[in-house]
């Protein structure tokens, strides 16, 4: 969540989008905070166990054709290799 100033239309998501940001394991909350007075409107909650994985890393595991079980639903999984994403 960091870097949603790169992400695709960040200016339609701060209008437009009240984010839940899971923070990872050594992220800097401050920093994220930052966010806010840019007009972000998020809360940022690090009481869930959460698995460590971005969406780049299961992008990289699809060019590279490693096996995505686990990280995306069945269905995610399905949709992807049906649709050729990432390759």
């Amino acid at each position: 969540f960091k870097d949603i100033e790169k992400w695709k239309n960040p200016e339609f998501l701060k209008e437009n989008v009240h984010f839940i940001v899971l923070k990872r394991k050594g992220e800097n909350r401050e920093e994220i905070e930052k966010l806010k007075d840019k007009g972000y409107d998020f809360i940022i909650t690090d009481e869930i166990d959460t698995v460590d994985i971005s969406s780049s890393e299961i992008r990289q595991k699809i060019i590279s054709g490693e096996d995505i079980k686990g990280l995306v639903d069945e269905k995610v999984k399905r949709y992807i290799v049906k649709n050729g994403l990432y390759r």
